[in-house]
């Protein structure tokens, strides 16, 4: 029981986080303070096993900085895509699908503004 309530903290904190880089992002224009409150929510999400959410929040850290930050966007990126390095099981093939379409597309747009 207390493992369930000490993932479920970690789940309901990394919520949270990305809910703080959607403010810092849309109301305080911080891209940089938005991006790394979607690293931690990735971190977090990583440690409950949610491989899924936590490379969709490095894509969306990715996404906050790509017009300010491209190197770094685009390391996001890789990032995420690393996570599903392992991946055997159908949904979490499903899922390195999505994070991989959206990392080629940030690569493409970065390859064109440099």
């Amino acid at each position: 029981a207390d493992a369930q309530q000490a993932l479920e903290s970690a789940a309901a904190a990394a919520r949270l986080l990305e809910s703080a880089a959607v403010l810092a992002k849309d109301n305080l224009k911080a891209e940089a303070n938005a991006a790394a409150l979607y690293e931690r929510a990735s971190e977090l999400h990583l440690g409950v096993l949610s491989l899924d959410r936590a490379a969709a929040a490095l894509c969306k850290a990715a996404r906050t900085i790509e017009g300010s930050d491209t190197p770094r966007a685009c390391a996001l990126m890789l990032r995420a895509c690393s996570l599903f390095d392992d991946g055997e099981e159908e949904a979490q093939l499903r899922h390195s699908a999505d994070t991989f379409g959206a990392a080629v597309a940030l690569l493409l747009r970065a390859g064109r503004r440099s």
